[in-house]
C-alpha cells in the first residue's frame, strides 16, 4: 500500500509540475497517464544491468535491499488510528504491530538507525576508494542527524511520560486544552525543567566564584 501511494504521489507531482510549466505531463499510458507508475516499474526491471566490474555482487545487491526494507519496516511501528475497525466480528488494527507496544519510539529509532549499514555497505561493496569515502561520509552524516533527531524527541517524551506511540498521541488532547502542566506528565516536565534551571544556576555561581578566587 505504501509503495502504491508513493508511486501515485510521484504521478501527481509530475502532473502538477507539467501544468505549471504548460505541459501535458504523463498522458500516454492509460487514461490521464494513470498507468505511468506501472510502466516505469516495468521499464526499471528490464533495464540494462548497471553493475560495475569488480564489485562484491552479494553485498552490492544487499545494500539497497537492506535500506529499503528497514525504511518500510519503520512504518509498521506507527499506529494509524486510535481504535480498531470491527469487521466480520474481528478487531482489525490500522497498524501492523500491536497498538500497546511499550517501546514503540525506541524500536522506531533502532530500526531507522540500522539504515546506516545500507549506505556503508553500498560504498564498501563497490571495491573502489571513492565510493567507499562517499559511503563513510554519508554514514557519518546520517549518524549526526540521528543524534539531533533523538534529542528533539526528549521534550515530547517528558510530556507524554511513556515510550508508547499511542499514549503519546493521546497526550495531544491535554496539550491542546492548555492544562498539560496540571497533569502527571506536566508535573514531570515542569520538575525536570526547574531542576535543570537550578542546576545551571548553581554551576554558573560556582564558576564565577572560582574565577574570582583565581584572579585574587
Amino acid at each position: 500500500m505504501v509503495l502504491t501511494v508513493n508511486a501515485y504521489l510521484t504521478w501527481f507531482e509530475r502532473k502538477a509540475v507539467a501544468h505549471i510549466q504548460s505541459r501535458w505531463g504523463p498522458h500516454r499510458v492509460g487514461p490521464h497517464g494513470l498507468l505511468q507508475p506501472l510502466a516505469d516499474g516495468l521499464k526499471f526491471l528490464f533495464k540494462e544491468d548497471p553493475t560495475p566490474a569488480g564489485v562484491d555482487k552479494f553485498v552490492y545487491y544487499l545494500a539497497p535491499l537492506l535500506a529499503l526494507a528497514l525504511a518500510l519496516t519503520s512504518i509498521a511501528l506507527i499506529p494509524f488510528g486510535p481504535d480498531p475497525i470491527r469487521l466480520f466480528g474481528r478487531d482489525i488494527y490500522l497498524g501492523i504491530t500491536p497498538p500497546d507496544l511499550n517501546i514503540g519510539i525506541l524500536a522506531l529509532f533502532a530500526v531507522t538507525a540500522l539504515g546506516v549499514y545500507g549506505v556503508a555497505l553500498a560504498g564498501w561493496s563497490s571495491n573502489s576508494k571513492y565510493p567507499l569515502l562517499g559511503g563513510l561520509r554519508s554514514s557519518a552524516q546520517m549518524i549526526s542527524y540521528e543524534l539531533t533527531l533523538t534529542m528533539s524527541v526528549v521534550g515530547v517524551l517528558l510530556m507524554a511520560g511513556s515510550f508508547n506511540l499511542k499514549k503519546s498521541s493521546r497526550r495531544r488532547r491535554i496539550i491542546r486544552s492548555g492544562d498539560f502542566l496540571a497533569g502527571t506528565s506536566g508535573r514531570r516536565f515542569w520538575d525536570s525543567f526547574v531542576f535543570s534551571l537550578r542546576r545551571w544556576r548553581k554551576q554558573t555561581a560556582c564558576r564565577s566564584i572560582c574565577l574570582k578566587r583565581s584572579r585574587n
